[in-house]
C-alpha cells in the first residue's frame, strides 16, 4: 500500500535495558529448535528488580523474532509468554518483584528469527528493597528502519485537500465539518500532530483469536465481550474510531490474565468482524510478574488468529488512537471496497501506522459498529479477563455510509456485560456523550 512508514521512541518511564547479542545457528520451528537444544546461548544477563516497582524491559534480539519468555527447566507452554521483536529486534515487556528473594529467578527468552535462526537469552531476575533506580535507564530515541517523519497538517490543508490525497499520505477518513462538526473537530486534532509513520511488523500470534461477540439475544450479556454496539441494517457503518490509555494489568497469583481493547465494524451475530486495538496479558513467574502490552488487529473469517502490531510500542499509560473502516488499496474509503484499513497512533510517543487487510471475498455488511473490552480466546478456551481496573474510551463515533457521523449513543446501542454464568466480569456504562466508563469486576 503507501510507502509511509517510519519510528522514533520516547519514553517517560525508567526502562531497564538489555543490550544481548549472540550468533546464530540454523533451526527450524521454535518447538522443534528447543527440543534438539540446537539453539546458542547469550551469556546469562543479571538484573536486580526494585520492589513493588513495575519496570519495563527492552531485550535486543535479532528484527522481527518471534520469543518466548519462560523459566528455566519448564517448557509447558501454558507457562510461557509470547513476545515478537519489530525491525530493529526490540522485544519489550514489564517486570514487577512481589517480595525479596535469597535466591535469583532463572528466566530465558528463547527466539527464532525471521530466517529461522534461533537463540537463547538467559535471563537471572532478582529482587531488594536496595536495588539501584540507575538500573533502568530510559530508552533512547532511534531512527527506526522504514519510519518516515511527518509533519502536521495545517488546518487550511486539512480542510481543502482532496479525500484521495488524505488517503494517499496515510490520514485517517475525515468527518464532514459541517454535518459532523465534533467527529471533525477530533480528526482535526489527530492529523495536525507531527507523527513518526512506522512500519507496522504484522505479525501472526497463532494461540490468540478476537472470536465474534457471544451476546445472549435480549439480555445484553456476552462471555467475552463487554461494551457498546450499535446496531443498523446492511451498510450502515463503514468507520469506527476511539482512543484511551493502555490500563495497567493484573492478576491472582498463577493466573494467566488477558483483556483485550479494541474497536471494531459487525461481528456479533455476522461472520465478517474488523477489528484493531491494544492487548494487556499478565502472568506470575515464581516471585516475579511479567505484563505484556501491545497493538493488535484481526480480519474475521479470513483471519483466524490476531495480529500482532510489533511496529507500534505501547505502555501503560499511553493514550493512544484507534480508527477502522473498510476502503480500498490506497486507503480511502468505500464501503464496497476490498480491505479492511487500520490505523494505530500512539499519541503519547507521536507514533503511528496504517496498513490494510484484504477482504478476499469476506463480503463486509456494515450492521454494527463496537467498542469493546474483551477476554480474548487463547488456545481455543476464554482465559481470566486481566484486572485492568477503570478504563474510559473517548472519542467514540462511527460514521454511517450515508454521511453523517455518530455516536455510541443512539437509541440502537447495546449495552454488553460480560458474564461467566451468574458472575459479573466487566461492565461498562455511559460518561458523556462521546466516551464510556469500564469497570473491572472479577476474572473468571
Amino acid at each position: 500500500m503507501k510507502a509511509f512508514q517510519l519510528l522514533r521512541t520516547r519514553t517517560c518511564a525508567p526502562v531497564l535495558t538489555l543490550l544481548l547479542t549472540a550468533p546464530f545457528v540454523s533451526g527450524n520451528t521454535l518447538a522443534e529448535t528447543i527440543a534438539r537444544q540446537s539453539q546458542d546461548f547469550a551469556p546469562t544477563t543479571r538484573i536486580e528488580i526494585q520492589l513493588g516497582r513495575q519496570t519495563p524491559a527492552l531485550v535486543t534480539v535479532a528484527p522481527n523474532s518471534r520469543c518466548n519468555l519462560h523459566p528455566q527447566g519448564i517448557t509447558d507452554a501454558a507457562q510461557s509468554m509470547s513476545l515478537f521483536a519489530n525491525s530493529d529486534g526490540e522485544i519489550r515487556f514489564h517486570v514487577t518483584a512481589q517480595r525479596e528473594s535469597d535466591q535469583a529467578a532463572q528466566m530465558q527468552l528463547d527466539c527464532v528469527a525471521a530466517d529461522g535462526k534461533s537463540t537463547t537469552f538467559p535471563l537471572e531476575l532478582s529482587a531488594s528493597a536496595s536495588a539501584p533506580e540507575s538500573q533502568a535507564k530510559p530508552l533512547a530515541s532511534i531512527e527506526r528502519k522504514g519510519a518516515t517523519h511527518r509533519a502536521g497538517l495545517s488546518e487550511i490543508d486539512a480542510a481543502s485537500l482532496s479525500d484521495e490525497e488524505l488517503a494517499l499520505r496515510s490520514y485517517p477518513p475525515r468527518p464532514d465539518s459541517t454535518v459532523s462538526p465534533e467527529a471533525y473537530s477530533t480528526w482535526l486534532h489527530i492529523v495536525t500532530q507531527p507523527v513518526t509513520m512506522v512500519p507496522a511488523g504484522v505479525m501472526t500470534r497463532p494461540e490468540v483469536s478476537h472470536n465474534h461477540g457471544q451476546i445472549q439475544a435480549g439480555t445484553g450479556t456476552s462471555s467475552n465481550w463487554s461494551g457498546y454496539e450499535l446496531r443498523g441494517a446492511n451498510r450502515t457503518y463503514d468507520v469506527v474510531e476511539g482512543q484511551w490509555y493502555v490500563p495497567s494489568v493484573s492478576s491472582e497469583f498463577g493466573v494467566h490474565a488477558y483483556s483485550a481493547y479494541w474497536v471494531g465494524l459487525d461481528g456479533d451475530g455476522i461472520s465478517d468482524l474488523v477489528q484493531a486495538g491494544t492487548e494487556q496479558e499478565y502472568y506470575d513467574f515464581s516471585i516475579f510478574s511479567f505484563s505484556n502490552y501491545y497493538a493488535w488487529s484481526e480480519l474475521l473469517p479470513n483471519q483466524p488468529s490476531e495480529s500482532v502490531i510489533s511496529g507500534i510500542p505501547v505502555a501503560p499509560g499511553n493514550q493512544v488512537f484507534t480508527e477502522v473502516w473498510v476502503g480500498n488499496s490506497n486507503g480511502a474509503l468505500n464501503a464496497s471496497g476490498g480491505y479492511g484499513l487500520f490505523y494505530v497512533h500512539n499519541l503519547t510517543t507521536g507514533e503511528a501506522t496504517e496498513f490494510e487487510t484484504c477482504l478476499c471475498g469476506t463480503v463486509f455488511l456494515g450492521r454494527e459498529a463496537e467498542w469493546i473490552m474483551e477476554r480474548p480466546t487463547v488456545n481455543k478456551v476464554l482465559p481470566a479477563l486481566a484486572d485492568y481496573g477503570a478504563a474510559i474510551t473517548s472519542s467514540a463515533y462511527a460514521e454511517t455510509v450515508a454521511g453523517p457521523w455518530t455516536t455510541y449513543q443512539p437509541s440502537s446501542h447495546i449495552n454488553i456485560t460480560m458474564t461467566n454464568g451468574s458472575d459479573i466480569l466487566s461492565t461498562v456504562q455511559q460518561d458523556g456523550s462521546t466516551s464510556m466508563y469500564f469497570l473491572w469486576k472479577n476474572f473468571q
